[in-house]
């Protein structure tokens, strides 16, 4: 009997039909039907079922075909938000009938970006859309710019993505069972930790507003101790701090990170600085024989830096300092090297 639906033409008359054959055939049939066409109008209709059927990635085929406008008119945002919810709970390979796997990342990040232009869904729903397809959007062109923003703009969010992804110092949750779903959040909370680069307090015009950025540190500081968390958090906020422009005086660190430094006194603060200065670096490629000339550069750039802001900030030119002397390291390792490759 299956075989007979297949074979009819996919459009309302066929499913009406297929309706009055009870709710067995009809839960098949959606569950496996190959769509190769359909009629427009019928869009909402089909993702409702094919939604029914656990098939979002179906869904998602579908609605590939339609221009950005028409999926705006004939679908509702909340249809499109319920796409991306299943999608991130179902695996696209178990999926029957199902044309084109390869795809599917490109067909999601098309969905985010009608749902960007949408004035009826919430950042913080689209926010977390962003968290559960967090592993595909860190490395597409959308990036997932709202999370990055609720991370800058509240510390206590920024707090509790830690407790996902660290232990209390003092062993307090050490009961805490960790099942699967924990170690998945952990994981994402610590790949969101480490692609997050926009500063707290930065504003437009590339500087750092001081008073946001004091505000947001010492709500962070505050609740991170409360739970447990407070060294870690301290080099977290400077592994993001390590992201600051330079000032208006041309000298890094902006002169708000410089008061933050002076102010909280925390040596793992300063600590994740300098680690984060060296991680931004990335991968540095040099021509043979060339040894530490790259590194004895910006040990230059950072002792300068140093005693340029000696006076005012101390505790800051002895971080500076201490990123000069590691920079000053890596440079003869790079000679020894150098020497070894003649």
């Amino acid at each position: 009997m299956i075989n007979f639906f297949y074979g009819l033409p996919f459009d309302k008359r066929s499913w009406d039909l297929l309706i009055t054959f009870g709710d067995e055939l009809e839960n098949l049939y959606w569950q496996t039907i190959n769509i190769h066409w359909f009629n427009k109008d019928d869009c909402e209709k089909i993702c409702v079922k094919l939604l029914a059927s656990n098939r979002p990635y179906a869904a998602l085929n579908l609605l590939v075909s339609l221009y950005d406008d028409e999926i705006t008119q004939l679908l509702p945002s909340i249809l499109l938000v319920d796409i991306l919810e299943k999608a991130a709970s179902v695996d696209p390979y178990t999926e029957k009938s199902l044309p084109d796997t390869n795809r599917n990342n490109y067909y999601i990040e098309e969905i985010f970006d009608v749902l960007d232009k949408a004035d009826d869904i919430e950042d913080n729903k689209l926010a977390f859309l962003e968290l559960i397809h967090f592993p595909l959007l860190v490395h597409s062109i959308r990036q997932p710019k709202l999370l990055y923003q609720q991370l800058s703009k509240d510390p206590i969010f920024f707090v509790e993505i830690l407790k996902c992804v660290y232990k209390s110092e003092d062993d307090r949750d050490e009961s805490v069972e960790i099942d699967r779903a924990t170690l998945n959040y952990a994981k994402l909370g610590y790949k969101l930790l480490e692609s997050w680069h926009q500063v707290p307090g930065l504003k437009e015009d590339g500087t750092v507003d001081l008073e946001q950025l004091r505000n947001w540190v010492s709500q962070a500081r505050t609740a991170s101790q409360e739970s447990g968390r407070g060294k870690i958090a301290d080099i977290k906020i400077g592994h993001i701090l390590a992201y600051a422009p330079k000032s208006s005086d041309g000298i890094w660190p902006d002169i708000a990170v410089r008061e933050i430094i002076e102010e909280f006194g925390s040596n793992e603060m300063q600590e994740g600085i300098a680690n984060g200065v060296f991680n931004k670096r990335g991968v540095v490629t040099s021509a043979i024989g060339e040894g530490g000339i790259q590194e004895r550069q910006l040990v230059e750039t950072y002792s300068s830096y140093a005693m340029l802001v000696g006076d005012s900030y101390p505790r800051t030119a002895a971080m500076l300092r201490s990123i000069a002397n590691r920079y000053n390291s890596s440079a003869h390792r790079e000679d020894i090297r150098a020497d070894l490759e003649d």
